[in-house]
């Protein structure tokens, strides 16, 4: 923000002294803008679409997740073209008769995982994660999972 108010600055200066080079200056400065502004939008584009393509479903499975101390199965799901190295996420779980958030736990994964491959790993809970009002008082199976990605760390090409 503050470059910008300094290359207003420095436009409206060389104006002041010499119009013949501030249009220049002007023309140079409205060109290196559209051309940032098409870069970064192509970006981000691609950005968004790598992060749309990766999912992760989160579930009670006793049969997967046999380990009691470790009851809740996280699938992770590439679809993007790109090996994804760590992953950090929000683990939520709500009542089903009442919205609000019962347990949340911010967790990571460092399984790496494949263009268009998938993996699965069983968490255990976090005492914390659990709302003070609902600890002790909670049937896994009876809560709603879901899961929100933070951030994703892909390999480096």
């Amino acid at each position: 923000m503050i470059a910008w108010a300094v290359a207003i600055g420095v436009i409206i200066l060389i104006f002041f002294f010499n119009r013949k080079a501030g249009y220049a200056v002007l023309a140079l400065a409205c060109v290196v803008g559209a051309v940032l502004s098409v870069v970064t939008k192509r970006e981000t584009e691609r950005h968004s679409t790598e992060h749309e393509a990766i999912s992760v479903k989160a579930s009670v499975d006793s049969q997967a997740c046999t380990d009691p101390a470790r009851p809740i199965r996280i699938e992770f799901s590439n679809g993007s073209g790109r090996t994804v190295e760590r992953l950090s996420f929000s683990l939520i779980a709500r009542e089903e008769e009442n919205p609000s958030i019962v347990y949340r736990a911010f967790l990571r994964s460092d399984h790496i995982i494949g263009p268009n491959e998938a993996s699965v790993a069983c968490y255990e809970l976090l005492p914390h994660g659990f709302s003070a009002s609902r600890r002790g008082d909670h049937q896994l199976d009876n809560l709603q999972w879901s899961v929100g990605i933070s951030m994703i760390g892909f390999a480096q090409k």
